[in-house]
């Protein structure tokens, strides 16, 4: 009976030992994922305030008034980014 209960012991503490491996490695997978989109999320900001002005001239024009609410749109989409990766590593923290 004392064996038995040994060996239950040892294949829960392995059990906790892989399941706390897996947890480092996903958390490490998340904030690469996280650096990435970070770094995309920054570098499209960038490129989206450059285009901005073009944007606003343009929608003047017969034809391209849409330019504005597009690029506005698009830069409101790509400025949530960060915020929602950051609600799931709460989430995820959560766990």
């Amino acid at each position: 009976a004392l064996q038995t209960m040994y060996e239950v012991s040892y294949a829960f503490s392995l059990q906790g030992i892989v399941q706390m491996v897996m947890r480092k490695l996903l958390e490490i997978l998340f904030q690469s994922a996280s650096l990435v989109i970070d770094t995309i999320r920054t570098f499209f900001l960038i490129v989206l305030s450059i285009l901005g002005p073009i944007a606003f001239a343009l929608s003047v024009f017969d034809g391209l008034q849409n330019t504005l609410i597009q690029w506005l749109a698009r830069y409101i989409s790509v400025y949530l980014w960060l915020p929602v990766s950051d609600l799931f590593g709460a989430m995820l923290a959560k766990i």
